[in-house]
């Protein structure tokens, strides 16, 4: 986390190697049992994707599906619903429903 948090000072919450720093934080913090920080973690990410690369981007999904698992970790089954869903919707028009 400490990392993450360097690199969003030194090159900005939307540069690719915070953003990378960020998303692994978020699952080591997820595999560390800290699933509520890990979530906080992943919605960062989420929301800088979003900033980054656009809200229909095919990274904004990928975030979103993260989120969404975590959200699952922790029963928070309406939220994680919505997120997932939305991230398949993404996901589906960006590249394609066939892709593996």
């Amino acid at each position: 986390v400490a990392v993450a948090d360097e690199l969003t000072e030194e090159l900005g919450d939307t540069h690719e190697q915070t953003l990378t720093a960020m998303s692994k934080a978020a699952f080591a913090l997820e595999k560390d049992g800290r699933t509520e920080e890990a979530m906080a973690m992943h919605r960062r990410v989420m929301d800088a994707q979003v900033k980054a690369a656009g809200p229909e981007s095919a990274a904004a999904a990928t975030a979103m599906g993260n989120l969404g698992e975590c959200q699952l970790k922790l029963k928070l089954y309406a939220d994680a619903e919505k997120m997932l869903f939305t991230a398949l919707s993404i996901h589906e028009k960006t590249i394609g429903a066939q892709h593996p």
